[in-house]
């Protein structure tokens, strides 16, 4: 999209495509605070033309969800007394599960959960993953 600051004005070079529900092998993009909330961005990486998405934690370290986050970026529980700088963490991998946005589930995808990536299986779904509960079907044949 090219934006033109004096007319305000952007035009659309192409529709981005949203990511969908699954699980995905992804890099963190970036982090970032906004108000109450700790924001983190990630690309999908077998597909990084897809539109990436967004989770949300609690801005304290030592809320349950935002340290689970933080040790399976950083690869190890982290040590009492260790300063984390979020900027280390970017580029990092995991496997991130993706589902519909609370606030708008057709068009926004929320990060609800990052995992380590030992075991991953892929999936049908471009850049998305299989968990236990996928099937192969006849045109699925594991190759991917």
């Amino acid at each position: 999209m090219k934006t033109d600051s004096k007319k305000n004005v952007a035009v659309i070079k192409k529709r981005p495509r949203l990511i969908a529900v699954g699980k995905y092998h992804a890099r963190l993009l970036n982090t970032y605070v906004v108000k109450t909330s700790r924001w983190w961005d990630f690309q999908s990486i077998a597909d990084p033309e897809v539109l990436g998405a967004r989770g949300f934690t609690p801005i304290s370290v030592d809320n349950v969800k935002t340290y689970q986050w933080i040790a399976t970026l950083l690869g190890r529980e982290p040590e009492i007394g260790d300063a984390i700088d979020f900027n280390d963490l970017l580029g990092q991998e995991c496997l991130i599960t993706v589902e519909p946005s609370k606030k708008d589930p057709e068009y926004q995808r929320e990060v609800t959960a990052i995992h380590l990536l030992e075991g991953v299986e892929a999936s049908s779904a471009p850049g998305a993953l299989r968990d236990e509960t996928t099937q192969p079907t006849d045109q699925d044949d594991g190759d991917f």
